[in-house]
């Protein structure tokens, strides 16, 4: 808890988060301060190193997904190969039992998932 003023929860947002110089000192000194701390990413970025940070620290991520469709994912990212590293770094952290949350980020202009030829979405 933050001194002297009963504040337990704190969300590391961005851009993405990830991405900033001093990072993992950011996280070090918030999960200090703070019982319950969570960071918002989009996930790419997640490394096991990072998985066992967020572990360590008890850390818990909530993850943008933008869509099922790669081509689609890594048109909002702008960033090649940044689904197939969303889908490792899901795996990384069920792994490393690091507490996460995906939240699905409908766009304009991006296809959220394929239909099924029964008319189902594909989840």
């Amino acid at each position: 808890m933050t001194l002297n003023n009963g504040v337990s929860r704190i969300r590391i947002i961005g851009g993405e988060p990830l991405l900033h110089p001093f990072f993992r000192e950011m996280v070090v000194e918030a999960a200090t301060y703070f019982s319950d701390v969570e960071v918002s990413t989009n996930g790419c970025l997640i490394t096991s190193d990072l998985a066992e940070l967020f572990a360590e620290k008890g850390v818990s991520l909530s993850i943008s997904y933008y869509s099922d469709i790669e081509s689609e994912y890594e048109k909002v990212t702008g960033m090649k190969g940044s689904f197939s590293r969303l889908q490792r770094a899901f795996e990384i952290l069920d792994k490393t039992n690091v507490r996460y949350r995906v939240e699905r980020v409908k766009m304009k202009g991006v296809q959220v998932s394929e239909i099924s030829q029964q008319g189902k979405t594909k989840l």
